[in-house]
């Protein structure tokens, strides 16, 4: 397990903590963070999860799918296009204004989403237009 990935379920496990203590006694009891299960989500279930609610999420899958066959680290040996979107390298500085490394794009479908959500909310489907 990458060192983010635990660090994510280290901050996960302590707002757990703060909210538990913080709660009114009268709630029903909750898992314990030892009892908790994660479950690992496919690229596709990711993509709809995101885009649900917007009629795009047909769409975004068709395009993950084209450009990647929902490899999250695929990376194209003609261009700068990486990840499960393709994202092209010209938006690396908009992945760092994220907070998002151009690694992380690059590998992790959780990156390569917050990517392309931040770039559908200013352009829609727009910027995959050739792949639909």
């Amino acid at each position: 397990m990458d060192a983010r990935r635990r660090a994510g379920r280290l901050v996960t496990a302590l707002l757990f903590v703060a909210v538990s203590w913080l709660a009114p006694e009268n709630l029903p009891p909750v898992a314990q963070p030892g009892q908790w299960t994660f479950v690992e989500a496919s690229p596709e279930e990711l993509i709809r999860d995101q885009w649900a609610g917007t009629g795009d999420e047909d769409v975004m899958v068709r395009i993950a799918w084209r450009e990647s066959r929902f490899e999250c680290d695929a990376k194209n040996p003609r261009s700068s296009a990486a990840g499960l979107f393709q994202t092209l390298a010209l938006h690396k500085p908009r992945a760092e204004r994220l907070g998002l490394s151009w690694v992380e794009v690059s590998t992790e479908c959780w990156a390569s989403i917050a990517l392309a959500w931040d770039l559908y909310q200013e352009q829609g489907t727009a910027p995959w237009k050739a792949t639909r």
